[in-house]
């Protein structure tokens, strides 16, 4: 007689990626990466109460609820960032041209020799010529300062008027909504590998460094958990 595999109570629901069915039953190689996010496609395939009962029963019950909340909050970022992005190249292209970086007048070989020559003198000490010069760069300085600031002004009112700053409010509530999120997903134990998966992938989605060059043992932890939990284990 074939054995059909059926999840038991406390077992996880199996990944809608890399999902086998065996004699129209799931398999019990269960808790693929993704698994959570893609419950909903799963619905489709077998009663909502026997999703309810396997989710409840899960050991990593919190974090699988937190963590399709988490998928919920990274499409509404990245959609977000989305509309943010585009709103600012289309603003962007209204914008005039950016003043160029200010530099000294180039000082006269003369007044470059008398320096030399008065290291320490006072500046009310010096020719009228060298005074002169200085005023001009002073003078130089101001108007671009005055240039720059008459530019952000006006960068800033077609910002306004295509929508940016509404854009930018919306990413960013967006963003905290996220965090929020991944706070708790963080301050949740984990007790399988799934659960850990989950806070590897909230690690990813928040653009937390996971690598060598940041952190060598918990780049390592988080290779061995993802090859784990590629293989089945959970």
């Amino acid at each position: 007689m074939p054995n059909t595999i059926v999840p038991a109570a406390g077992e996880a629901m199996p990944a809608a990626e890399g999902m086998q069915i065996i004699a129209g039953r799931f398999s019990r190689r269960a808790m693929l990466v993704g698994a959570i996010a893609s419950i909903p496609a799963i619905a489709g395939a077998v009663a909502a109460p026997a999703i309810a009962t396997t989710v409840d029963t899960h050991p990593d019950a919190e974090l699988i609820r937190l963590d399709a909340e988490m998928g919920e909050a990274h499409a509404r970022k990245e959609a977000s960032l989305k509309v943010e992005s585009e709103t600012y190249f289309k603003c962007a292209e209204l914008h005039p041209p950016q003043p160029g970086k200010w530099q000294d007048p180039e000082m006269p070989a003369d007044i470059t020799a008398y320096i030399i020559a008065h290291p320490f003198n006072k500046p009310k000490d010096d020719p009228e010529e060298v005074r002169a010069y200085f005023k001009a760069c002073e003078d130089s300085k101001a108007a671009h300062d005055a240039s720059r600031e008459a530019w952000l002004e006006e960068v800033e009112a077609i910002n306004r008027k295509g929508g940016l700053k509404e854009a930018e409010l919306a990413y960013e509530a967006c963003l905290d909504k996220a965090w929020e999120i991944g706070r708790l997903i963080f301050a949740t134990p984990a007790n399988t590998l799934h659960g850990m998966m989950i806070k590897l992938r909230t690690a990813d989605r928040l653009e937390l460094p996971v690598d060598a060059e940041n952190n060598e043992a918990l780049a390592s932890i988080a290779a061995d958990i993802r090859r784990l939990a590629v293989g089945g284990a959970s």
